[in-house]
């Protein structure tokens, strides 16, 4: 558990590295006025990723909310009452189980 959490910590890490040293250069390589005519479309692009994202992020939680039925999983391993019967009759510690058992 504590190697999971840790790996993710590290890897959100270096992600965020990753883009605050890209972010850095691009302020030192690119010019402040190019930057600025592009602020435009940089806005619809950003607000389409993030679209996308969300679009994404439900389908991940309605994928993951299906799979998760306790009701059902339980369910479908209760015992019928002939099971539970035969298993006490297995189960039950007398001179008497080997002719329960055949």
């Amino acid at each position: 558990m504590l190697q999971t959490i840790v790996n993710g910590v590290l890897t959100v890490g270096v992600v965020c590295l990753i883009a605050l040293v890209g972010f850095e250069l691009v302020h030192r390589l690119v010019p402040a006025d190019s930057r600025q005519r592009h602020n435009d479309v940089a806005g619809f692009i950003y607000a389409a990723l993030g679209v996308i994202y969300a679009v994404l992020l439900a389908l991940v939680v309605i994928a993951v909310w299906e799979e998760f039925s306790p009701p059902a999983r339980l369910s479908s391993r209760r015992p019928t009452r002939r099971q539970r019967s035969s298993g006490w009759a297995i189960d039950f510690q007398s001179p008497m189980a080997p002719t329960y058992r055949s």
